[in-house]
């Protein structure tokens, strides 16, 4: 293998990895925003209860 062909190989690679966290980031930032609303939700919930 030449370090042609180990660019060639890396780029995409890379370029996937970095789309995928910017997919992955964006998703969980979403689900955790959700979750940390319900999160809340049920902390406001217990604490009325005491």
């Amino acid at each position: 293998m030449t370090t042609e062909d180990i660019r060639l190989l890396i780029l995409p690679g890379a370029f996937l990895l970095i789309l995928g966290m910017l997919l992955g980031s964006t998703l969980a930032f979403r689900f955790t925003r959700r979750e940390m609303w319900e999160l809340r939700e049920q902390l406001t919930a217990q604490r009325r209860r005491h």
